[in-house]
């Protein structure tokens, strides 16, 4: 004797693509958004990828978007600063200045004539950029935290060596 399983396909919902990409699974929701400033703003990008942060970097975080935008441009890069104003004032942050006058990570270093990377925190209330924004900038900030972690490394040795 021998056994089958019996399976059934059946529809378990409906989602709805604004023309974005962006997903929803109301389409009074879907219509909102398209009818809305953040999706105006966006949709004057040129979005090369929409990824997460495990996919970008071969670990990280699944939950954390990453978006890489072409920003050839000076009209680029201010469409650029004006959606991500837009995200964060959607998602409620109150200080939004922060994430663009970082030092560091902010997008205060951001310029044109290549790819821009955002990075996300999990809720798209936080972003950062590395360096200028481009891959290059990506790979020497991994890089410089590599050689960092090496040096700390040796000089730790040495001392320990010394002690």
């Amino acid at each position: 004797m021998r056994t089958e399983e019996i399976k059934e396909t059946k529809v378990i919902g409906t989602k709805y693509i604004a023309d974005d990409g962006t997903v929803f699974y109301s389409q009074e929701e879907c219509v909102k958004y398209e009818q809305s400033a953040l999706f105006v703003a966006k949709s004057k990008l040129k979005v090369i990828a929409n990824t997460n942060e495990e996919e970008m970097t071969g670990s990280g975080c699944y939950g954390c978007e990453v978006d890489v935008f072409d920003v050839q441009t000076q009209e680029d890069l201010d469409n650029l600063k004006a959606y991500l104003h837009l995200v964060l004032s959607t998602n409620n942050v109150k200080d939004i200045e922060s994430d663009f006058n970082d030092s560091k990570y902010g997008f205060v270093n951001a310029t044109y004539g290549h790819e821009v990377i955002v990075w996300w925190s999990y809720e798209q209330d936080h972003f950062w950029i590395y360096g200028d924004g481009s891959v290059d900038a990506y790979v020497d900030y991994a890089k410089q935290l590599a050689v960092n972690t090496i040096e700390k490394y040796k000089k730790a040795k040495e001392e320990e060596n010394n002690d």
